[in-house]
């Protein structure tokens, strides 16, 4: 009855580890709005997300000319400055704001007033950046002065699952859980370790479950990190290139990459000194039990 009991444990302390890593890790870099844009700030100097930046701010900037009188100048004409402007050291500081207006997007419930005004889905600014084009006499086409408004948003929802993706406030109460769950995990694992090693006859031999769970709930997560991107292109789309998405999803799953390698060595240093206290504590039963013969 003992040993059933420890074998319990163990998968609970397994599963609470499970969710305690990925869960810490989601509430210091993802609920977090500045590590969350300071993690995914490296993609504005990534050459992908500045070329699909380039084509969408430049089809922006073509509406916006032909909306103020110009004749639809053509993207060639425009796609060569906004291009020289992604790639320059501008960029990259802007493209960092507007992740984190994502961030707030996602992670804060829409106001009454954008309800009524039908903004219920994360939308980007892109005025901040087309005005640094603009101040910088990149986008001189047939002689337009343009004149940018206040915001330039585009949606980064679709339609039907997609719009839930990037629904605004989607993961505000995901993120609450998150909070609950870093903290309550690791008391629960804790507890469930200490209790397991208590149940169990021969410890050394629990500890080494302990650690191998650990290690086993290392690697699910890994390969869940792994599946991600692939996740995301069957959901993502719409308004979101999925150059951006499946850069955003590698570089957040990449993040996680230092705190997964850490709970594997760690299940494993567990596993080896438990295999190890377990055959010499059963050796040394063996050896009691002949001696009192």
């Amino acid at each position: 009855m003992r040993g059933f009991t420890a074998f319990l444990l163990v998968i609970v302390a397994a599963v609470a580890v499970f969710v305690a890593v990925p869960a810490n890790w989601a509430n210091r870099y993802v609920v977090d709005q500045g590590r969350f844009t300071t993690l995914l700030a490296p993609l504005g100097s990534d050459p992908a997300v500045q070329q699909v930046m380039a084509t969408e701010i430049a089809g922006q900037v073509q509406r916006l000319l032909t909306e103020q009188g110009d004749s639809r100048p053509p993207l060639e004409t425009i796609t060569p400055y906004v291009t020289a402007y992604t790639r320059s050291a501008q960029f990259p500081p802007v493209f960092a704001a507007a992740v984190g207006q994502v961030h707030t997007w996602l992670f804060t419930q829409p106001t009454l007033e954008q309800r009524l005004g039908g903004a219920t889905t994360t939308q980007v600014d892109l005025a901040p950046m087309i005005r640094q084009i603009v101040s910088a006499d990149h986008v001189q086409v047939k002689g337009a002065d343009l004149a940018v408004p206040a915001q330039v948003t585009i949606d980064l929802s679709g339609t039907g699952a997609n719009q839930d993706l990037f629904r605004a406030g989607r993961l505000q109460p995901v993120a609450e859980d998150v909070g609950a769950a870093s903290w309550l995990a690791i008391l629960v694992g804790a507890v469930a370790a200490v209790l397991a090693l208590i149940a169990g006859r021969r410890r050394g031999f629990v500890l080494m479950f302990l650690g191998l769970g650990a290690a086993l709930a290392a690697g699910v997560t890994w390969v869940l990190c792994v599946a991600a991107p692939s996740y995301a292109a069957h959901r993502g789309g719409g308004g979101l290139n999925m150059t951006v998405l499946k850069a955003a999803i590698d570089q957040v799953t990449h993040s996680i990459g230092p705190w997964v390698g850490t709970e594997a060595a760690i299940g494993g240093a567990a596993a080896l000194l438990g295999l190890m206290f377990g055959v010499l504590g059963m050796l040394a039963g063996r050896r009691r039990r002949r001696e009192g013969w």
